[in-house]
């Protein structure tokens, strides 16, 4: 009996215990496990493009180091395909529809984005876009000037939803 009841401490007290990481390695992982406060990572709905604050919907995901990116860039909602749809309302329903995906890396207030597959075939092949960026609280703010249009600056206004 004596032996069943050391087993059941050591098995159920002693052993885990021992087992246990260290308090700085938990807090360590803990942190590590965190997303980074104020930062990039999460996943981030279009709610203004420039002066129009009721864009179409858009949404953005950050990992640590991919990104998604995909959304309707017309100003009204686009019509919805009939059962057979032409040539016409394909190209009418996803003319105004992007979506690319890639890695990016962050330098101080600025991050690049490196395109891996995207809606465009042109657009997977040009590279990169680089975007200054603004986190307060919930709110992110990028403004970046467009390959197709080096003069003009666009700012977006994004609200994290998770």
């Amino acid at each position: 009996m004596r032996t069943y009841l050391s087993l059941v401490v050591f098995l159920t007290i002693l052993l885990p215990l021992a087992c246990a990481p260290a308090a700085e390695e938990t807090a360590t992982a803990a942190v590590a496990a965190a997303p980074v406060q104020g930062g990039l990572e999460g996943v981030w709905k279009v709610t203004a493009t420039g002066t129009n604050t009721s864009p179409q919907p858009r949404l953005c995901i950050f990992t640590k180091q991919h990104y998604s990116y995909m959304g309707v860039s017309a100003d009204q909602p686009r019509e919805l395909l009939s059962d057979t749809p032409t040539d016409a309302e394909r190209l009418a329903a996803y003319d105004f529809f992007f979506a690319h995906s890639g890695t990016y890396e962050v330098s101080g207030s600025t991050f690049t984005i490196r395109v891996v597959v995207a809606r465009s075939p042109n657009y997977m092949s040009d590279g990169s876009e680089t975007y200054k960026y603004q986190v307060e609280g919930d709110t992110l703010r990028l403004t970046y000037n467009p390959s197709w249009e080096p003069e003009t600056e666009t700012v977006i206004t994004l609200t994290r939803v998770e």
